[in-house]
């Protein structure tokens, strides 16, 4: 009886063991998707920044921006 519960107890943390590993994974994937997205948006952003002022922006906020 209690080899029978320890190896259903096995069989359980085999089966959440293999739940985790693919979260996990999943969760993964979603970020780098995610960080995929985000590189793209910032290359459009700066496409259109380039378009609208005629040169790249600098990456510190201007003086007015900082509310100086």
């Amino acid at each position: 009886r209690e080899a029978d519960q320890a190896t259903d107890e096995a069989i359980e943390a085999q089966n959440l063991a293999e739940s985790a590993r693919e979260r996990a994974a999943a969760a993964e994937a979603a970020a780098t998707r995610s960080e995929q997205g985000r590189r793209e948006m910032m290359k459009r952003l700066r496409h259109l920044e380039s378009i609208v002022c005629g040169a790249p922006r600098s990456a510190t906020p201007s003086r007015e921006e900082q509310g100086l």
